[in-house]
């Protein structure tokens, strides 16, 4: 049928930013996004988990 989910779990984009703020402080940072399901015949509505996260150092 095509209603069903076909539960293919895939990345869609990752992303790493090394940004430098002020004199000797940078910020790292990795961006994610996962699609969490895809619909068999019609990819474009999915459900998505974006995940972010950052070290100051």
């Amino acid at each position: 049928s095509g209603s069903r989910l076909a539960d293919e779990h895939f990345l869609d984009a990752v992303g790493l930013q090394i940004l430098y703020n002020k004199a000797n402080e940078y910020y790292i940072k990795l961006d994610a996004a996962r699609a969490l399901h895809q619909y068999k015949y019609d990819d474009e509505h999915r459900m998505k988990i974006y995940l972010s996260g950052g070290v100051y150092f």
